[in-house]
């Protein structure tokens, strides 16, 4: 199905680094997309940059940062059930 959408939606997740790093990886094999929202995400600073610096439109709004609790990492999606 990548080969027929136009606006790749991944917001209110839990994207991090190794998520973005894969989009930034396979993204441009795709020409037909032509927006990526991962709005409310957990990227660095410098992964937001990255991705805002591919040829087509992108939100990287609403930056979150993980939590630990007990030497655990939390991260929680927008919605959930």
């Amino acid at each position: 199905y990548m080969g027929q959408i136009s606006t790749l939606d991944l917001s209110m997740g839990t994207l991090t680094d190794k998520g973005g790093s894969l989009l930034l990886e396979k993204l441009p094999t795709y020409p037909n997309v032509k927006t990526l929202d991962v709005h409310y995400h957990y990227l660095t600073d410098e992964m937001m940059k990255k991705l805002e610096n591919l040829p087509i439109a992108v939100d990287v709004s609403e930056q979150n940062e993980a939590e630990e609790y007990r030497g655990e990492i939390w991260m929680n999606a927008m919605l959930t059930e």
